[in-house]
This record gives C-alpha cells, structure tokens and sequence, in this order.
C-alpha cells in the first residue's frame, strides 16, 4: 500500500463485498466522496472487517452512545478517532511487540464517505451503512502513536476499487 499515513503498519483493505462496493461506486459517481477517520474498540475489529461499520446506535451494541444523533461516527482528525480506538493485546510473538511481554495495540480505519452533505459537529454522524466503506487499517503499538493529521491533508491514491479482482 501507499504511504498514505506515514506509518509502517497501514493496510489497504478490500473487504467491502462486490455487491456494496458497486452501489457505492455509483453513488460516488453521482454525489462524490471525502475521507475520515474511525476509531474503535480492538475487539470489534473482526467484525468490521467481516461486515463492515453498522449503526448500532440505539441497540444493545452500541458502545459509545449517540449524543450527535443515530449513525456511524467519523471525524475529520485522526486524534479524535484514535481516542476511541481502545486497546487490545497482541501476543508475544507479533511483529507489533518489542518486549517479552504482549504489547497494547490499537487499530484506526481511513474509511471513504459518500458526500450526502454529512458535517463534522463535531463528529461526521453517517446514518446510512452504505455510504461508509473502510479502505486503510492502520495498527499501532505503545511506542508508535499516531500524530494528528486531518484525512482531507492525506494523499490518498487513485484506486478503481471495482476492478480489483481478488
């Protein structure tokens, strides 16, 4: 993957199903797309990955609340969404561990938005589950943090997602 973020440990993801991947390609078509973060739990990372970001607001899933109304929560700065990425352990043996012991790790997406007029305030609240596709994961341990950066600074390269072929 490109160096979009800077760090050694950013992958490119091509998790999205065909089918979401084609609705959402054609609704950036129509309406465009920005990039923002999304930080969460290092538990809840398999299933993201699996199925990608859900709405869980209002349901017993839900794990941080909905003060800024029913959605998938993003920002624009990668602070904010990795003080929502909440530690996990890896295992002694992973490249992520520098000690004998295991090492927290924590994991962030660069998720690809469809432009249906969301604003940060402070938070992008995205309603509707196919509007939002992950495209990065980065993973970071106690001795490499992030730095701020805000997603729309990021160089992120031109890839036709709907020809990857896997």
């Amino acid at each position: 993957a490109s160096d979009v973020y800077k760090r050694q440990h950013q992958y490119l993801l091509l998790s999205t199903p065909p089918e979401k991947e084609k609705k959402f390609q054609e609704l950036k078509k129509s309406k465009g797309a920005f990039y923002a973060f999304h930080g969460s739990a290092f538990g809840n990372w398999h299933s993201i990955l699996r199925v990608g970001l859900k709405n869980y607001s209002g349901t017993d899933l839900m794990s941080t609340g909905q003060a800024y109304g029913s959605g998938i929560y993003m920002a624009a700065d990668s602070s904010t969404s990795v003080g929502y990425a909440v530690e996990g352990y890896g295992w002694t043996k992973s490249k992520f561990n520098f000690s004998s012991t295991p090492e927290s790790l924590q994991l962030m997406a660069l998720c690809e938005v469809i432009d249906a007029g969301y604003k940060p305030n402070p938070y992008y609240v995205v309603p509707v589950e196919d509007h939002v596709v992950t495209r990065y994961l980065f993973v970071f341990n106690s001795r490499n943090r992030p730095l701020s950066v805000h997603a729309n600074s990021l160089k992120i390269p031109k890839t036709d997602y709907a020809q990857v072929k896997l």
